[in-house]
């Protein structure tokens, strides 16, 4: 189900962290480099807000799973439970280390990846519940409203007023296959032709293929909503949110990047 909210801050200023595609539980999860984010966005201060983008584990793909109802069908209720309590385990340990962020984590998102228990949450859905978070399945189009705003900081000829509420509109998804897994110049097209002629937003967010960039794009000239209209530019930024997953690391067989030799990853946020 798609998430839609309104988030208030009490001050003019937001740091937003979006982090995604962790794969904790990954023999190659560089889990020190996901131990440093937590500790950069504590350091962060009281302003800073939180996006989970989602495959924080990897068991399992989507396709696996499809494999898995089946076998499911025949297997006893402790080996399920077995699953279960594995799984449980590892969400369990993530919710711990991110527990210092509780109240800063704003949604968490499902992923291509993920584990569905016999209560029927997603393992994804038990970490938001355990973090105080909200969590979709598909996209979040949320509102990030900043108070005592100055306005002309931003447009000093248009605003009499030296302070308001400004609304920051963002669409996050986990995302899916583009060629921006080989060539990031199809990717940053992909944003300007897939997402912003249809959803309404100053930053778009995909997480998904492990790329990590931050791209700004042409504003858009929006009409002012005021007896006297005036055109406001609305800037817009597209990014790909990383990961903390090695697709090439000596010593173990090649996994999924390698296999198809896809691009290394970017490791961080």
């Amino acid at each position: 189900m798609p998430l839609f909210k309104t988030y208030r801050m009490s001050s003019s200023e937001v740091t937003l962290f979006a982090i995604g595609d962790i794969h904790y539980d990954e023999e190659a999860c560089d889990r020190n480099n996901f131990r440093r984010a937590i500790d950069d966005i504590c350091a962060a201060g009281e302003n800073a807000r939180v996006i989970l983008m989602g495959d924080t584990f990897s068991f399992l793909r989507k396709t696996d799973r499809e494999a898995m109802n089946s076998a499911l069908a025949r297997m006893s209720s402790g080996a399920r439970d077995r699953l279960d309590d594995e799984n449980k385990r590892q969400v369990e340990e993530v919710a711990k280390l991110l527990e210092p962020l509780r109240g800063r984590v704003l949604f968490n998102l499902q992923g291509n990846h993920g584990w569905t228990f016999k209560s029927g949450i997603t393992n994804e859905q038990m970490l938001a519940e355990l973090l105080g978070a909200d969590w979709s399945d598909g996209l979040a189009h949320v509102n990030i409203v900043l108070n005592s705003y100055d306005k002309k900081k931003e447009h000093p000829a248009q605003s009499p007023s030296r302070t308001g509420t400004r609304y920051v509109k963002i669409l996050a998804h986990h995302g899916y296959g583009t060629p921006g897994s080989r060539r990031r110049s199809a990717d940053v097209g992909h944003f300007e032709t897939t997402l912003m002629p249809f959803f309404d937003a100053d930053i778009y967010l995909l997480g998904h293929t492990h790329d990590l960039y931050v791209s700004a794009y042409k504003p858009v000239l929006r009409l002012s909503s005021t007896s006297l209209p005036t055109q406001v530019a609305q800037y817009r930024w597209g990014a790909r949110t990383g990961s903390f997953v090695r697709g090439y690391a000596p010593g173990r067989p090649a996994d999924y990047a390698e296999s198809k030799l896809l691009a290394p990853a970017l490791i961080g946020y």
